[in-house]
């Protein structure tokens, strides 16, 4: 379950297509089986709540468990206490219904745009004056993007920092457009191999591999 119907809804089903084959995707909860995956939206915050809720009975009541549940939700700019609440919470709503199956709730470190900065291989190799001021404060290539923190002149949150540097890298480099809602180019396979190369290269953005952990964990019950 994905917090809200934007851009990693949008791009997970497609990268979960090239790391797990075997599986096909289900067109929804009565289409579901043990040879499918689903992505389904929360809706946002904080409705989510609900939505997820109401799909833990489903999945009691009417339709055949998962073996893997997984919420992704954007932390923003909350601090670790705030993270360990949210996270105690969103696990309470499993435990209390005494699911059998396994779960995860994954805090994604700022927001999905965030894990889309890890591609080194569409860093410019020559900066334009639009992109250069934020490729010069925080260089993505070789400093990990989940600790970028926003300059004090900027106006808004880390997230939505995140987003607008996306939006000028691959502008500048590969003169690609990016929004929420039409994210194209990112969900490509490439663009996925380029993110997978820098974490096993580099070793940081450790909520991404968090939510490798869990994938290889179901793509190893694939093969079983």
């Amino acid at each position: 379950m994905t917090e809200d119907s934007k851009s990693f809804f949008y791009v997970l089903p497609k990268w979960l297509k090239y790391i797990l084959p075997g599986l096909r995707e289900a067109s929804g909860m009565a289409d579901f089986d043990d040879n499918s995956f689903l992505v389904e939206t929360g809706g946002g915050y904080p409705r989510i709540k609900k939505q997820l809720q109401d799909t833990i009975i489903t999945f009691q009541n009417d339709v055949v468990p998962p073996d893997y549940f997984i919420v992704c939700y954007d932390t923003d700019d909350a601090n670790g206490e705030q993270v360990k609440a949210d996270v105690a919470m969103f696990e309470a709503f499993f435990q209390q219904a005494n699911v059998t199956y396994s779960f995860l709730v994954l805090p994604m470190k700022r927001c999905f745009e965030t894990w889309l900065l890890g591609n080194r291989e569409v860093w410019p190799a020559f900066l334009n004056d639009d992109f250069a001021p934020w490729a010069q404060y925080y260089p993505v290539n070789h400093k990990d993007p989940e600790y970028m923190e926003k300059p004090t002149s900027f106006q808004d949150t880390n997230s939505m920092y995140h987003f607008r540097y996306l939006q000028k890298m691959l502008r500048c480099s590969v003169k690609k457009n990016y929004s929420k809602r039409s994210p194209g180019y990112v969900s490509n396979e490439s663009y996925l191999s380029g993110i997978l190369s820098r974490v096993e290269e580099m070793g940081d953005m450790r909520s991404f591999q968090s939510f490798l952990d869990i994938i290889r964990c179901m793509k190893r019950d694939c093969k079983a």
